[in-house]
């Protein structure tokens, strides 16, 4: 039976809804102007966007911490070996790519943008949302494969703004479509091993900082 009541059902889809839409209307319209020429106000847009609803949900809708329901509330350590196991994998794949199939060096000069809302913020900020928010949401109302499934494809469309902005076409856009169905996909089921948001936390941004150094 579902855990989720006919009040949170609704207000989680209207949630959704109003979250997609606003952050692909930030993408065509601020998005590119805020990370290139004001990254910390990127940032804090993100925080406010991304973050304080979700906080806000749990507390008000749901009437629980939201530290304790996001897993971010003292279990930082319960999955630190599956972390270093995992970093070490995707730094080995790194240096493969650099070394036999690009420039041969890792490039760490990215600016402050890439550096603070790319490696830093984006794991911290779309983990809440997408693995500690929605993820757990899911599994309240289906088993928890499906519930992954259907987190990948909502992670996938929360990067269609940038992609849009970004003019990718559209066989970029099917392969970072699939390259991002992947890592959500493989992102909850280290959340669901570990137990702990911290995990794809750090991963998450590893694996955004591995992308952008290897070229």
């Amino acid at each position: 039976m579902s855990l989720l009541t006919s009040r949170d059902f609704k207000y989680l889809w209207v949630y959704l809804l109003l979250f997609n839409l606003i952050w692909f209307l930030y993408e065509l319209s601020f998005g590119q102007l805020f990370r290139s020429e004001f990254p910390i106000l990127s940032a804090v847009t993100k925080v406010i966007v991304w973050i304080c609803p979700v906080m806000g949900y749990i507390r008000f809708v749901n009437g629980l911490n939201p530290f304790v329901y996001l897993k971010i509330n003292g279990n930082g350590l319960r999955g630190i070996r599956l972390v270093i196991i995992v970093c070490m994998i995707m730094g080995g794949c790194f240096w493969i790519k650099v070394n036999f199939f690009g420039t041969g060096a890792f490039i760490f000069g990215l600016g402050l943008h890439k550096w603070l809302n790319v490696v830093l913020l984006a794991g911290l900020t779309e983990e809440i949302v997408f693995r500690g928010f929605i993820l757990q949401k899911m599994k309240e109302y289906m088993n928890f494969h499906k519930a992954n499934v259907l987190t990948a494809l909502l992670f996938v469309s929360i990067h269609f703004g940038i992609w849009y902005a970004n003019g990718l076409t559209a066989s970029h856009f099917l392969s970072s479509a699939i390259q991002v169905f992947f890592i959500g996909l493989v992102l909850g089921y280290l959340f669901k091993r570990s137990n702990s948001l911290w995990t794809v936390i750090i991963v998450h941004s590893v694996y955004n900082m591995g992308i952008l150094i290897s070229g």
